[in-house]
């Protein structure tokens, strides 16, 4: 499912337009910063925009969201 325009600029304005992970601005990214979710669709995620986050390529591709998402998980 495609996310619609209107929650990607929900998402990049309530990340006032920073990586949501670890919060490297847009401006000086060489790339725009692409949306996220946070619990995957394949893991039955959905596209609600609690469900997004805005994220840099190094940390949507390097592995670091996952690290970060396991050291907020509650136990």
């Amino acid at each position: 499912m495609t996310i619609s325009n209107s929650s990607q600029e929900l998402v990049r304005k309530r990340a006032e337009y920073r990586c949501e992970y670890c919060r490297y601005p847009e401006f000086l990214s060489t790339s725009p910063l692409t949306i996220d979710h946070i619990n995957p669709q394949s893991l039955g995620g959905s596209d609600d925009t609690d469900n997004l986050a805005l994220a840099c390529r190094r940390c949507n591709e390097g592995g670091l969201v996952w690290f970060s998402r396991l050291w907020t998980e509650p136990t």
